[in-house]
């Protein structure tokens, strides 16, 4: 195996969790947008619809996420990425029906 994909298979996933709903806590399928990455090749990542799992590589430094779901409030993140170690990001979203209007969520994880 080529030295650079061994390194990249040994790497830890930067961030992973589960998308879920905020009242019910059932699975969410959800749309992960990185803010002020554009991709040019179509690329897309979110979380699954069975589990609501959700695994982002990304390199050190900071990035802001965002989590959305039709019906739900949208919810972003700032997480700081170091090397060595991947962080557990769970998401809560809210049902727009939920009562908290036009608030939108923010976390920040340092």
């Amino acid at each position: 195996m080529l030295p650079s994909i061994r390194a990249l298979l040994q790497r830890p996933v930067s961030v992973r969790g589960h998308v879920t709903d905020a009242l019910t806590g059932r699975p969410l399928a959800a749309t992960l947008t990185y803010v002020g990455v554009p991709f040019i090749h179509g690329e897309t990542n979110g979380s699954d619809a069975r589990w609501g799992r959700y695994h982002a590589f990304l390199p050190d430094g900071v990035h802001f996420l965002k989590f959305t779901v039709d019906g739900y409030h949208p919810r972003y993140y700032r997480i700081k990425v170091g090397p060595g170690g991947g962080q557990v990001l769970d998401v809560p979203l809210m049902p727009v029906s939920g009562g908290l209007g036009n608030a939108i969520l923010n976390k920040n994880l340092n």
